[in-house]
């Protein structure tokens, strides 16, 4: 195997495995609040009970849609 084809490979298993913990990380954030809730007066939400950084991305790149794009993304 030459280095680019290494590299590649590695790429790729790095990705599944940061896939593979956030998926677990989530499903504990989502056991936490369902232990967690019937206590608390005011319901946060998930992301607000315990944030992750991949929440900050997905926010940053749902604000960068405005209503014009979306008439624009319908009118295609």
């Amino acid at each position: 195997m030459e280095l680019g084809e290494f590299l590649t490979a590695y790429s790729g298993y790095a990705h599944a495995e940061r896939m593979r913990q956030r998926f677990e990380l989530e499903r504990t954030r989502l056991g936490s609040a369902t232990i967690v809730m019937p206590w608390l007066e005011k319901r946060p939400t998930l992301q607000e009970l315990m944030p992750f950084p991949w929440d900050a991305e997905a926010r940053a790149e749902a604000e960068e849609i405005t209503a014009e794009d979306i008439e624009q993304r319908r009118a295609q």
